[in-house]
């Protein structure tokens, strides 16, 4: 999905590029054209990036509560290390408790969830076959 976004927004913004070299009776540079795109795609994928955490926030279930989350930078996008993202967090299920009473104290069974993001990389073997690599990121 982020390809498909990505790939997208250099278009759209190939085309801005393309519209004010007109406008402009070609004074602008030829080469406007792909910086605009590779800015726009760079610029989309950061966003992504950085929005994963809030969008996968709000797809829990009314009651679930976020108790810890990691941030981490990665080497190959170097912002990070300015401003580190969010790579995992780990959710507690509120609903579902079950309580338990003994003599000495109240037990609590939850459910705990733990959500990471991962990069998945598609390595051809043989023809008709493919093997999927997760990678972490501190790899």
């Amino acid at each position: 999905m982020a390809f498909d976004c990505s790939s997208f927004a250099g278009l759209a913004a190939a085309g801005i590029a393309l519209l004010l070299r007109k406008l402009s009776g070609r004074r602008l540079p030829k080469w406007i054209i792909p910086v605009f795109a590779g800015l726009a795609m760079l610029g989309y994928q950061i966003y992504y990036e950085y929005s994963w955490f809030d969008h996968q926030q709000s797809r829990q279930p009314e009651g679930s509560v976020v108790i810890s989350s990691e941030r981490d930078e990665v080497f190959w996008r170097p912002w990070t290390y300015y401003y580190p993202m969010t790579v995992a967090f780990t959710v507690v299920d509120t609903n579902n408790l079950i309580t338990h009473d003994t003599e000495d104290a109240t037990l609590v069974e939850f459910m705990l969830y733990r959500f990471e993001k991962n990069i998945l990389i598609m390595l051809p073997i043989g023809h008709m076959c493919s093997i999927v690599i997760r990678l972490k990121w501190y790899l």
